[in-house]
C-alpha cells in the first residue's frame, strides 16, 4: 500500500484534512470516474471544532472486519472523537499520533497487557504523565473495539496507573524569607 510523506506541519489533523487560506478542507481520494458532481476539495469550516463536527459527514467509517489496529484507529477517530469534547478529541489526537507508529500493523487481539505495560514503561522513561494518559486513551480505543468484536476484552481493564514521582523541590534560603 502507497503511503504518503509524513506532515510537517498541522500533524495534528486527521488523514486528508488540510488548513490552508483560513479554513480547515477535506481532500477525498479521487475516483476512476468521477461523477460530474465530484469536489477534489470540501470545505469543512474555520475553527477546529468545526472541521471535527463536519469531518464524519464526508468520511467512511472502515466496513468489514477490523483486522489491523489502524482499521480500529480509524473507526476511532471517524465515530466516536467526534462526541467527545473538544480539548479530548486534541488530546487524544496527539497520543493516537504517538500509539500509531507502534501499534498500527498489529492485529487487535495479538495485543497482550504485556505489550501495552511495556510501552508504557518505555515512555514512562520520558514523561510518566503522558504514559498514564496515552494507555487511558488507548483503554477507549479497546473498549470500543469490544464493541465492534474486533477484541473479546479490553487488556488494560483493571489496569492502574503508574505512580508519577514529586517533583524535588529545593527549600528556600532562610535569608530569603520575609
Amino acid at each position: 500500500m502507497a503511503m504518503g510523506r509524513p506532515r510537517k506541519k498541522d500533524r495534528h489533523l486527521p488523514r486528508r484534512v488540510y488548513f490552508e487560506n483560513g479554513r480547515y478542507w477535506y481532500k477525498p481520494k479521487k475516483p476512476e470516474n468521477p461523477p460530474p458532481t465530484w469536489k477534489h476539495r470540501i470545505d469543512l469550516g474555520t475553527t477546529l471544532k468545526e472541521m471535527r463536527e463536519s469531518l464524519p459527514k464526508h468520511l467512511e467509517a472502515p466496513t468489514g472486519p477490523l483486522d489491523f489496529m489502524h482499521q480500529v484507529f480509524d473507526r476511532y477517530v471517524i465515530e466516536v472523537l467526534p462526541t467527545l469534547a473538544s480539548r479530548t478529541q486534541e488530546d487524544y489526537g496527539k497520543y493516537l499520533l504517538n500509539l500509531r507508529p507502534v501499534y498500527d500493523d498489529a492485529p487487535p487481539p495479538d495485543i497482550t497487557a504485556g505489550h501495552l505495560f511495556d510501552y508504557r514503561a518505555k515512555r514512562a522513561q520520558s514523561s510518566v504523565t503522558q504514559a498514564n494518559r496515552e494507555m487511558s486513551c488507548m483503554s477507549a480505543v479497546f473498549r470500543c473495539a469490544v464493541g465492534w468484536h474486533a477484541r473479546k476484552d479490553n487488556p488494560l481493564s483493571g489496569s492502574r496507573s503508574r505512580r508519577r514521582h514529586d517533583r524535588l523541590r529545593s527549600s528556600r534560603p532562610e535569608s530569603a524569607r520575609p
